[in-house]
């Protein structure tokens, strides 16, 4: 999905980026990006599984959530599978099961 690309992914390649015209990513800004990273990275540090916390930015009216389904599968502890779930300000929702590790020191 446009979310798991744009949030989880360090690179991509597409073709055809038009699948993002009915995304809610069409109207989030680039401090709404950096809100849903700074979140997912801070439930990567400090959640525990099936803990959800969420996010809104007062500015753009965008909101979304970020869940700990479990650590990825034949990954290493530094690994998580998350649920991201964004919502635009107009009501346009998508989420997406991304795996998320963190980065080494």
């Amino acid at each position: 999905s446009a979310l798991s690309m744009l949030i989880g992914a360090h690179y991509a390649h597409a073709s055809n980026w038009l699948f993002i015209r009915e995304s809610p990513l069409q109207y989030f800004e680039a401090a709404d990006l950096k809100q849903v990273r700074g979140t997912a990275m801070e439930m990567l540090d400090r959640g525990r599984d099936g803990q959800s916390t969420s996010w809104r930015n007062p500015e753009t009216g965008n909101s979304g959530e970020v869940r700990i389904i479990a650590p990825a599968k034949g990954a290493d502890a530094a690994c998580r599978e998350l649920l991201l779930k964004v919502r635009s300000r107009n009501g346009l929702a998508d989420q997406a099961s991304v795996r998320m590790c963190k980065g080494k020191s």
